[in-house]
């Protein structure tokens, strides 16, 4: 079902660079006053409104003045649903406040895209809002998919209050440390293309774009491409 995603993007393979070494990427500034841990119950809404607020233009686009309502009944509902789940969310706290998340994905033979949680939750959402969910979480899952030995970043997202302290960085390398634990060798990820931000703590930490991928509005929460971008853990 979801390689049908591959007639509604257009992907462009970029060239290696040979001058690219990830050796000569910036050194990690760590915040000795900031623990990362996986994520408890009881940050379940913390996370929530911290997602909610680093993706706020995508959930708008779907969603519109009930983008908040929604994106909490779905991830909330997951989040305590799925212990599971929670096992793949790393919280960056600060002063006793979950001020970052990451959420990370290893890899799962014959991973299903649509579940009957998910028909269960789109139930509830208006038409606009179920169109674009499908088509939208479909291409992602198209885009992202993974050898066995690879795992992919699904979000990193920091308090804007937090930003300059390391936070991302921190919650990346960690990150980096479980899916070696997980036995991955590779870890991947997208970002769109107007995230240079994004992209540049990225390749601090090694990775390199591997591909950009161009599609319409509609099927990316909005945005009109991402760039695919992998690093090598060993």
């Amino acid at each position: 079902m979801v390689s049908l995603f591959r007639f509604f993007v257009k992907t462009i393979v970029l060239p290696n660079d040979d001058s690219f070494n990830p050796s000569c990427s910036a050194p990690t500034p760590r915040n000795t006053n900031v623990t990362i841990r996986f994520m408890k119950e009881d940050d379940i809404d913390h996370v929530h409104k911290l997602i909610y607020k680093g993706f706020c233009e995508k959930w708008e686009f779907a969603y519109n003045e009930k983008a908040y309502e929604y994106i909490k009944f779905f991830s909330v509902n997951r989040y305590k649903g799925e212990h599971s789940k929670r096992n793949d969310v790393l919280v960056a706290e600060f002063d006793n406040k979950v001020l970052g998340v990451c959420q990370i994905s290893v890899y799962k033979p014959n991973e299903k895209f649509f579940t009957l949680q998910l028909i269960k939750h789109l139930s509830n959402f208006p038409l606009w809002s179920m169109i674009t969910t499908i088509t939208s979480s479909g291409m992602v899952t198209y885009l992202k998919r993974r050898d066995p030995d690879e795992a992919s970043i699904e979000l990193v997202t920091v308090d804007e209050k937090a930003r300059g302290l390391g936070i991302g960085d921190q919650l990346l390398t960690k990150a980096h440390d479980v899916c070696r634990e997980r036995n991955m060798n590779k870890v991947s990820l997208i970002v769109v293309l107007s995230n240079v931000y994004a992209r540049r703590l990225y390749e601090r930490h090694g990775y390199r774009t591997l591909k950009i991928h161009i599609t319409w509005k509609m099927f990316l929460w909005g945005t009109e491409g991402c760039y695919k971008m992998e690093k090598k853990l060993n």
